[in-house]
């Protein structure tokens, strides 16, 4: 059975595309050797790197069987096609514990003069020209955009129109230096983008520098798979199998980052994602740009 696995351009930024696709090889030809013990003539195809609104398509419409996936894709390539579901979940380290979840956090510079949420909330109280500058990642980014717009009309602020202005910056780290360098005064992202901050040259001092003020958690990043159901199961088999070895963990932390293993999902778990893009208001294709 010859398998076709997609995967989406780096997310990290301060990874080469040769790393990306070095890393999702490495996955993809241990699990194909680990598949075929149970899965007679099973092979799986790399494909060219692609889109996240391509993948999202092509996951949905049966142009691929596996799938690297944003948690936000997921959701919608499982609204077209509900034979889209989730065969297992990346694994990170959050307050110490591995688990399934991550968290996107709202975040500001300490020199910004803003220490809390209610700070927030009344410097976007005044005249526009004072309200503070927010930055996000991707309009399709589930922890860089969805989620904590999500998190700020839950605190009555919304994400558009209480800002003095919104800037895409296209992608975690972009947001990150946006922040440390004042370029804005609010950033959004995942639960690391800090700590990736402070390891790239010039910003060791991030971790003074940037400052958390609320976050909300996430189920992580999933593998998701459009396949009948006994073939889903041979595959999470597979991926648990693997998840442990030192190459995968590599491969999997040069791809999403972070990551220290796979663990099994369900598709419910993916509800609070869901419930964020509706609570936005945003349509697919107004997202998936």
């Amino acid at each position: 059975m010859k398998l076709r696995l997609s995967y989406y351009p780096d997310i990290t930024q301060h990874r080469t595309p040769k790393e990306v696709r070095d890393a999702v090889e490495t996955f993809a030809s241990a699990l194909a050797v680990e598949l075929a013990n149970t899965v007679e003539g099973a092979t799986i195809d790399v494909l060219n790197v692609v889109s996240v609104r391509e993948q999202t398509a092509m996951i949905a419409d049966g142009g691929c069987e596996i799938g690297l996936i944003k948690p936000s894709a997921y959701v919608y390539a499982h609204r077209r096609n509900p034979n889209v579901l989730p065969a297992a979940v990346a694994l990170r380290v959050i307050d110490g514990k591995p688990g399934d979840r991550y968290f996107a956090q709202i975040y500001t510079h300490t020199d910004s003069g803003i220490r809390t949420i209610h700070d927030l909330k009344n410097r976007c109280t005044g005249a526009l020209a004072q309200r503070p500058t927010i930055g996000f990642g991707d309009p399709f980014s589930t922890a860089n955009f969805l989620v904590p717009a999500a998190l700020l009309l839950d605190h009555g602020l919304h994400p558009f129109t209480r800002f003095r202005m919104v800037r895409y910056c296209g992608g975690h780290d972009g947001v990150a230096r946006a922040v440390y360098s004042r370029e804005v005064d609010i950033g959004a992202g995942h639960d690391g983008v800090i700590v990736d901050l402070a390891r790239q040259p010039g910003y060791a001092d991030a971790g003074q520098k940037l400052a958390r003020l609320d976050r909300v958690f996430i189920h992580s990043d999933p593998v998701a798979v459009n396949l009948e159901p006994h073939l889903r199961e041979a595959i999470t088999r597979a991926m648990l199998t693997i998840a442990g070895r030192e190459e995968i963990k590599q491969a999997l932390d040069i791809f999403w980052g972070a990551v220290v293993g796979l663990g099994p999902i369900r598709h419910e778990n993916y509800n609070s994602v869901a419930t964020a893009i509706d609570r936005l208001g945003i349509p697919e294709a107004d997202i998936l740009v």
